[in-house]
């Protein structure tokens, strides 16, 4: 009788447990939907809408920064930046246009 009053209790126990997880996910969705809707909602009104892109960086420049700086560190490999060192140099070149070669005369000397 004790084995089975303790299973009951453990059972009503781990269901409490789970809906308490289930209405935490649940209430964490919900901000998130206000939040979302009540950004873009206030986009609308003020007339400056962000789109994914600018929140990206936005998130980048934040205070998470540093974190995010030493994810892409660590993410790079030991012993390297993420940062480019080496440079190009860019030369232009004149444009001319090239005929056509005359008639049975092959380019390659073929």
């Amino acid at each position: 009788m004790a084995d089975f009053v303790a299973r009951l209790f453990r059972t009503a126990f781990m269901l409490a447990l789970g809906l308490f997880v289930l209405g935490v996910a649940a209430f964490l969705l919900l901000v998130t939907l206000a939040l979302v809707l009540g950004s873009v909602g206030w986009g609308l009104l003020t007339g400056r809408r962000t789109t994914a892109r600018d929140q990206w960086g936005r998130f980048q420049q934040s205070a998470a920064s540093t974190v995010w700086q030493r994810y892409r560190q660590t993410a790079a490999g030991p012993g390297r930046t993420t940062e480019r060192t080496d440079t190009v140099e860019v030369e232009d070149v004149v444009f001319r246009d090239v005929s056509a070669p005359p008639n049975g005369q092959d380019r390659l000397g073929r």
